[in-house]
């Protein structure tokens, strides 16, 4: 079960990223933490709205809002690279071992320098 997984390594599987063209972020570096702020306020207000609906606020249906809670935290669906880094690295890893990549990849590698510290 992911709640298992996740008590016994630590890492939640990050389910999409965002990606924009090196040659935006060349021309409007602001761009990438604009993005991320935009996202970050996007998710306070879905948390407002999913606490008055819970149901939909739930990772799996069916569960008890408290039991997820208690499995994940406070906030199920973490952003940034201070939250889902070491999931990334995990990602990459995993990767790597499955022959999907064929050199590591660090984190400043694949991220735009202005989001490095989200």
């Amino acid at each position: 079960m992911v709640y298992e997984y996740y008590r016994k390594t630590g890492f939640f599987h990050c389910n999409h990223n965002v990606i924009v063209q090196n040659r935006i972020l060349q021309d409007h570096p602001w761009v990438a933490l604009e993005l991320y702020n935009a996202f970050q306020q996007s998710k306070a207000v879905a948390y407002e709205r999913a606490r008055r609906s819970q149901s939909a606020y739930l990772y799996f249906p069916g569960q008890d809002f408290q039991a997820q809670a208690s499995n994940l935290g406070d906030d199920p669906y973490p952003i940034g690279l201070r939250a889902m880094g070491k999931n990334i690295e995990r990602a990459i890893q995993g990767s790597l071992e499955h022959g999907l990549l064929t050199k590591p990849l660090r984190l400043e590698d694949i991220y735009f320098r202005t989001t490095l510290k989200t």
